[in-house]
């Protein structure tokens, strides 16, 4: 593997985290593979050469080379009609074996796009993982052979039922991949990346307007590490206070089939089997019973804090904390004792 390619997103002018976390694993991968970090930096004007820019930000980060493209069309945030065509011509001027992008509603529709362009293996919401260890629990589809070692690409496919693996050592073809499930972004080199200058066409469509932004659900239960879920034991007034909790933590908010079918929530953020799943680290789950359908949006790993006050619930026989109380009750408190720290 010669080449890895990181996209960098933008906001308000600087490196997402997320973008900043994707270079420290393309940095891990290129150290055990002998291969160049390409770091790609689209954006409308050429960035300041100050200490602390984008450029040495994206160098301390883990990038070799910063490949930078600029031009009119491509600000924030970026799009296919605007972005998709220099990323395009950097691929085929850099020639990645490895294309990773940061989790995000962007990264959702540039990344499949560019991996039909350049006919490339497609792995959406993946994971890094060192080694060969598998997950206990789950289905694996295209396994490596014990002793193989090395990194691999993971995702999950046919409603969260199997993982599929792939070794990036003997990639056969070129592999784009969005990937989520990261740690916190750190400095891992020094900031002498070289900069090296894409030329790309103009956009077709230069002149996007954007009239308006809103978060999309399925992008942020995938990356959030706290999700905060209401169920049918929440009143009305009490699933209106879920996406404050999931503000106050950090996290991102769902709900169960039954809240949405009452319509005292939102249906695209249903969680389970009808809806979306995500990979956060803990759930907690306020006036949730617990059906397989809806425990089947949850990965694995994904820790629960079960609040209810039916002690037969069967969400307390998965749950690591299960108290049996009162979910409106306690998300009061919550929102109570979190107020108190701000």
């Amino acid at each position: 593997m010669a080449n890895i390619l990181v996209h960098i997103e933008l906001s308000d002018r600087v490196a997402t985290p997320r973008s900043l976390a994707v270079l420290n694993v393309a940095r891990a991968i290129a150290s055990e593979l002998g291969a160049t970090v390409h770091a790609l930096l689209p954006c409308e004007n050429p960035p300041s050469y100050e200490r602390d820019d984008t450029i040495a930000t994206l160098s301390r980060h883990g990038a070799d080379k910063v490949a930078l493209v600029t031009g009119p069309s491509l600000v924030e945030p970026p799009l296919h009609a605007t972005h998709g065509e220099a990323i395009a011509a950097a691929c085929n001027q850099i020639k990645p074996r490895l294309v990773l992008f940061a989790g995000s509603p962007a990264s959702d529709e540039l990344a499949a796009r560019l991996a039909t362009q350049l006919g490339a293996n497609y792995f959406p919401n993946a994971r890094v993982e060192d080694g060969p260890a598998a997950r206990p629990g789950r289905a694996e589809a295209g396994e490596p052979e014990p002793g193989t070692g090395g990194f691999q690409l993971v995702s999950e496919a046919f409603r969260r039922q199997y993982l599929a693996r792939s070794p990036l050592r003997s990639a056969g073809r070129i592999v784009v991949a969005t990937i989520i499930e990261l740690a916190a972004p750190r400095t891992v080199a020094a900031d002498d990346a070289e900069v090296v200058v894409i030329h790309a066409p103009s956009a077709s469509t230069p002149h996007v307007r954007v009239r308006g932004r809103r978060p999309a659900p399925s992008a942020e239960l995938a990356c959030a590490r706290i999700v905060v879920g209401g169920g049918n034991g929440l009143a009305p007034e009490a699933a209106a206070q879920l996406p404050r909790a999931a503000t106050a933590l950090g996290g991102a908010y769902a709900h169960s089939r039954s809240l949405a079918t009452r319509e005292q929530g939102e249906p695209d953020r249903q969680l389970g089997l009808d809806g979306l799943g995500t990979e956060a680290e803990l759930y907690l789950a306020l006036g949730i019973s617990g059906s397989d359908r809806h425990l089947a949006g949850l990965a694995p790993r994904t820790a629960i804090v079960a609040i209810n006050s039916d002690a037969k619930a069967p969400i307390f026989d998965r749950a690591a904390f299960a108290p049996c109380a009162d979910a409106a009750q306690a998300l009061g408190e919550l929102l109570g004792e979190l107020d108190g720290e701000r």
